[in-house]
């Protein structure tokens, strides 16, 4: 069933004076923050609504965009790994494709490739983010390692 234009804009209406509100009664800058998402959120919604698989494409890579946004954020991660987490939240977008796309009639599977590559990309500079923690906490505590090899060494065999 195919929906009017004055549904699509009340729907739209409604979102971006929601998040407007938010933002005059709290001052926490939702609208800025959420924007892209709930554009692409609404891409994909109307897409599904309206069996229109193509429009769940751009809906899916516009809401990555704006989770990304979001994430990044509202995320405590150090600014090396911020670029990973924006990835990863892009490859979760092209991710929404394919579901989305299914449910409007037409699966985009191709769609898992770009997911997969973003999301492998993000995802080791993420771990890059953490390694000069893991560095400094090894550099204290190899010390450690020697205690606990020496002290097997000289704990008693049996049979011997």
């Amino acid at each position: 069933m195919k929906h009017s234009r004055s549904t699509l804009a009340g729907v739209v209406l409604l979102v971006f004076g929601a998040l407007l509100l938010i933002d005059r009664l709290t001052g926490i800058s939702l609208f800025g923050t959420l924007f892209l998402l709930a554009v692409g959120l609404g891409l994909i919604a109307t897409g599904v609504v309206n069996r229109m698989p193509g429009l769940t494409i751009p809906g899916g890579i516009v809401a990555g965009v704006g989770l990304g946004v979001f994430a990044v954020q509202l995320a405590a991660v150090p600014a090396v790994g911020r670029g990973g987490l924006f990835l990863v939240c892009l490859a979760l977008g092209w991710l929404s494709i394919v579901p989305a796309s299914r449910a409007a009639g037409e699966a985009q599977t191709w769609a898992y490739i770009p997911a997969f590559i973003l999301g492998l990309i993000g995802a080791a500079l993420l771990a890059s983010a953490s390694v000069p923690r893991i560095i400094n906490v090894v550099v204290r505590w190899w010390p450690l390692a020697l205690i606990i090899v020496g002290a097997m060494a000289l704990r008693p065999r049996k049979g011997g």
